[in-house]
């Protein structure tokens, strides 16, 4: 007889990561004048006929309004022969905190030194919230987030101004690490999964100085 494959249970709130990869589009919107353009990664297939196809769009979104408005929008899927990349770096969600927090100064730590101070989660929307309760667990360690939000912002105000930890990646920290205000610090071990950041441009339009300046400037920031 074939042999069965095993199957083990999963956590619902964590299967987004895993459910909702798809091709990035670009979503463009025009209303009384002005365009706009967005990336989306939410959005699914709701009807094949009639087709009916849902995009999930925030409503703190500036397209949000403009679609809302005009009752209309393009879906572009860009294809890769379309885009050149012009630099790509790569790193991983680390402990970020304040400039005076005790931990400060550390280059690298282990995720169970995090423990002793008010942890800030990404709610269970966010990619984020399953990436870091997935490194907790397979650390075996117990995490109860004192602040929860799906706020990037947020979770950097209140890390700023709080001696609690969140978790943020280089990219998302950039301009407060500049500036002195946050601190950001790598998990030992390899803990969180690699992010990876793009630069691209539309192929054969030689490389614009407006966007080299842009890709020194980030390479200056996160090294």
């Amino acid at each position: 007889m074939p042999k069965v494959p095993e199957k083990t249970d999963f956590p619902v709130s964590q299967v987004r990561r895993y459910l909702e990869p798809g091709p990035i589009v670009l979503v463009s919107s025009k209303w009384q004048g002005a365009i706009n353009i967005m990336t989306l990664g939410w959005h699914t297939i709701l009807e094949f006929s009639p087709s009916l196809v849902g995009l999930m769009i925030s409503g703190g979104n500036h397209s949000h309004r403009m679609i809302r408005e005009s009752r209309e929008c393009v879906v572009n899927l860009p294809t890769t022969a379309q885009i050149e990349t012009l630099v790509r770096f790569e790193t991983r969600l680390g402990a970020v905190v304040s400039s005076d927090h005790p931990l400060a100064g550390l280059e690298m730590m282990p995720l169970r030194n995090c423990l002793g101070y008010p942890l800030i989660f990404a709610d269970r929307s966010m990619v984020m919230h399953s990436i870091v309760s997935e490194a907790f667990t397979t650390a075996g360690l117990v995490a109860e987030p004192t602040f929860v939000t799906n706020s990037i912002e947020a979770m950097k105000s209140l890390a700023a101004l709080s001696d609690g930890i969140a978790f943020l990646s280089k990219f998302d920290v950039a301009e407060e690490q500049h500036n002195g205000t946050l601190s950001y610090i790598s998990i030992r071990d390899g803990t969180f999964g690699k992010n990876v950041l793009s630069l691209v441009q539309r192929e054969k339009r030689g490389r614009a100085i407006a966007a080299t300046i842009f890709a020194e400037d980030l390479k200056r920031s996160l090294h």
